[in-house]
Order: structure tokens, then sequence, then C-alpha cells
């Protein structure tokens, strides 16, 4: 991303774009790098309905972390990061850490409760055995 086109950016969007580069001090990988791409385009294409979604009340970090559970976990379930039926390769194990851990980055800002996450993640694991 340019220098320029950072300057032109609404707080909103710098505010989301922020939270992906603190979550890239955690994951620096191949996966989350290719998860990022996809939910900074889709910031940057949609720059205004995002901004306008934050100042209708969304929080920009609850947004960033369930798209990113989102995109991970449609990742996880296609197969595409499958050694064999139920045993992912390496990556997919990346997509798995992440996805688990931003599920409970979600119960700590009290998005999803205990419960909920514990429910998603077995979900995961099911459908994950079900894939490849």
């Amino acid at each position: 991303m340019s220098i320029f086109n950072k300057l032109f950016m609404s707080k909103e969007v710098k505010a989301a774009i922020g939270i992906l580069d603190e979550l890239n001090l955690s994951f620096d990988t191949d996966s989350f790098n290719a998860i990022r791409k996809r939910i900074e385009e889709q910031i940057l294409h949609n720059s205004s309905q995002f901004t306008d979604l934050i100042r209708n009340g969304t929080n920009p970090r609850v947004w960033v972390l369930s798209s990113f559970v989102n995109l991970a976990g449609d990742s996880l379930e296609s197969g595409v990061f499958h050694l064999y039926r139920g045993v992912l390769n390496d990556e997919g194990k990346e997509y798995l850490k992440s996805f688990n851990y931003l599920i409970d980055e979600l119960v700590v800002l009290r998005e999803i409760d205990q419960e909920t996450a514990k429910i998603q993640k077995e979900t995961m694991l099911d459908l994950i055995r079900l894939a490849g």
C-alpha cells in the first residue's frame, strides 16, 4: 500500500489496517498474509461503506477479527489445506491456529461467550475431519 493511499484513508480504515498490522506481529505467516490481503482489499475497495459501518457503531477490531475467522474457516473447510481427508497440511495447521486464537480474542472482547467459542472450534474440527 502506498504512502499516498494511506494519507487519504479515513480514520476508520486506518484503524482497521492498524489492527491487521498488530495481528501481523503475532501471525507473520503465509496463511495470515493471504487472509490479510483479502481483508485489506475488501476494506480498501469498499472504504466508504466500511467507514459508514464503523461510524454506525461496529467495532473495527470485532469486524477485522470476525472477517479473519470467517475467511480462515471457509479455507479450512474447503479441503484445500488437507494432506488427505481430515488431516491438515502445515499451512492448514497455521489457519487453524489463527482461527482458534481469534475465536478466543472474540471471547475476550465479549462478542461471543465461551460456550459459543467451544462450539465453533468443535464444529471446525468436525468440518476438517469431513473435508479433504
